[in-house]
């Protein structure tokens, strides 16, 4: 019989209350709703006293999707409306952001009454051999101290990258500081570990022999885009006239939105009105000052627009209809958006880096992410619109998480059979 499976829903409750999810938070919740959605598994909290299992777990993550519109139609999305209006009108650089400020009317203070009676409860107890799947990447050693008394609780962990440790340079130092906190707790705690490449699975096993660990078994397994990504959906005849682009992740230095500035600079110079138009999807992060002054310097009438709080059916239908993603990243763990566009039917043009190698094969244009001119030429062979009438050719089907799920729940069930 299959153990149970205890999934740690801490980070969506708290991260419920940002404007949107990220890509840590967008992976977290696939996963949740996925090991929710039966009935013998149960949600958990952590906290620095107890763990504490809830009940209807899975309604409570329904929420958070909410808080984020995930499951909210574009057509219902002011966020997407709104940019949909400024690409086509071209009238303004920033679409605002106005989903923050409603956060609270849409369900929190309802869910966290309910997280409060819950905690206030002794709650449900953590079924003995129980699988506890962690995918957050939590910095505190005192949430996981509780596996110390249960040693019949297998942990996995899902890791996104070991970015902080590799490159400090591109985080505050409390995210590096952060990230080498959680690394401890993984090395002391994890049983076995999920990660979406191969890459990060032989950066994975390199820490543990440099720490002197017992190798742990891997799984690399790319998550596929959500299928909202590869709905067949008419075109958006409008939005193809429009020569755009798009770039999607939170504003930091290794996304490498300043390569991308001032090329659109130089565009703008060379071309006038004529240059395509840039969407920056994603919110401001840290370490980028002089970007984000770029950003508040533009003009009413440019060509860059940038775009917080889109609702992923809404950045699904903006990266449909573009000439193409870009993603100049100096590294990445992952590369979700790339995932994303590709099961959009959208080309992608990419940096020339293995993890974007690995991810994109073949179905990518690469550019070196130093290197401007070679990412000018690339934009310059994909300005002419899109077919206004044609849909995209998406390269995944249901089926890509049929075998997603069914290779995780294999490996969570017995994590033994994959070679560390």
């Amino acid at each position: 019989m299959t153990a149970p499976v205890v999934y740690d829903i801490s980070r969506l409750l708290l991260r419920s209350f940002a404007p949107g999810p990220n890509g840590i938070d967008r992976i977290d919740l696939n996963l949740a709703r996925h090991f929710l959605s039966a009935p013998a598994n149960r949600g958990i909290i952590l906290n620095k006293l107890r763990p504490v299992a809830v009940r209807d777990a899975g309604a409570l993550v329904d929420r958070v999707a909410a808080a984020w519109n995930e499951d909210r139609d574009p057509a219902d999305d002011p966020v997407y409306l709104e940019l949909r209006d400024r690409l086509i009108s071209g009238t303004s650089r920033t679409v605002p952001h106005e989903r923050g400020r409603r956060a609270l009317s849409r369900g929190h203070a309802g869910m966290v009454l309910e997280v409060l009676r819950q905690l206030h409860k002794c709650g449900l107890t953590i079924p003995r051999h129980a699988t506890f799947i962690h995918a957050t990447q939590f910095p505190s050693s005192a949430m996981f101290r509780w596996l110390d008394g249960r040693p019949d609780v297998a942990s996995v962990f899902f890791v996104h990258d070991l970015l902080p440790l590799r490159h400090p340079e591109w985080f505050t130092e409390r995210n590096a500081e952060e990230h080498r906190k959680f690394l401890d707790v993984l090395v002391r705690y994890a049983r076995a570990a999920i990660v979406n490449t191969r890459i990060v699975r032989d950066e994975l096993r390199a820490l543990f022999k440099a720490r002197g660990a017992r190798q742990i078994p891997i799984l690399a397994e790319a998550m596929p885009a959500a299928p909202v990504f590869a709905a067949a959906e008419p075109a958006d005849a409008e939005l193809r006239a429009v020569p755009y682009f798009v770039i999607c992740g939170t504003i930091e230095p290794r996304k490498n939105h300043r390569l991308l500035l001032t090329l659109w600079e130089r565009l703008a110079q060379s071309e006038g009105p004529q240059a395509p138009k840039l969407v920056i999807a994603g919110r401001r992060g840290w370490n980028n000052a002089d970007v984000f002054a770029q950003l508040d310097s533009l003009s009413p009438h440019s060509a860059i627009i940038e775009a917080s709080g889109l609702s992923t059916a809404g950045l699904a239908r903006i990266m449909a209809n573009a000439c193409a993603l870009l993603m100049p990243s100096l590294a990445e763990g992952y590369g979700l958006p790339i995932i994303e566009a590709l099961a959009a039917g959208t080309p992608v043009i990419a940096s020339d880096i293995p993890v974007f190698r690995e991810v994109g094969g073949e179905r990518v244009t690469y550019c070196d992410p130093r290197d401007p001119e070679s990412w000018r030429k690339a934009i310059t062979a994909h300005v002419p619109p899109r077919d206004p009438g044609a849909t995209g050719q998406g390269m995944q089907n249901d089926a890509a998480w049929t075998r997603y799920y069914g290779r995780l729940e294999a490996f969570v069930a017995d994590p033994a059979a994959v070679s560390p």
